[in-house]
C-alpha cells in the first residue's frame, strides 16, 4: 500500500495510466420533493361538514332551510 501526498505525482501517475487526473464537476445536493399526500388520508376533509366526535353547539342549526 502506499499514499501520494504531491498532487505533481499523481497527476503523472493517472496521466501514465491514462486516466482522467482532472476532477468531475460536481452539482450541489437537490433538497428532498415535497411528499405527495393523498387526499383519504388527509386530516382535514374539505367535503365534510361536521367533524367526527365533535357534538354540534346546541340551538346552532347547521342544515340549510
Amino acid at each position: 500500500m502506499a499514499v501520494i501526498l504531491r498532487d505533481s505525482e499523481l497527476h503523472r501517475l493517472l496521466t501514465h495510466l491514462n486516466l482522467p487526473a482532472e476532477l468531475p464537476m460536481t452539482a450541489p445536493a437537490r433538497s428532498r420533493p415535497p411528499p405527495v399526500l393523498d387526499p383519504d388520508e388527509c386530516q382535514i376533509n374539505p367535503l365534510a361538514d361536521l367533524f367526527e366526535g365533535i357534538d354540534p353547539i346546541p340551538g346552532d342549526d347547521l342544515s340549510p332551510a
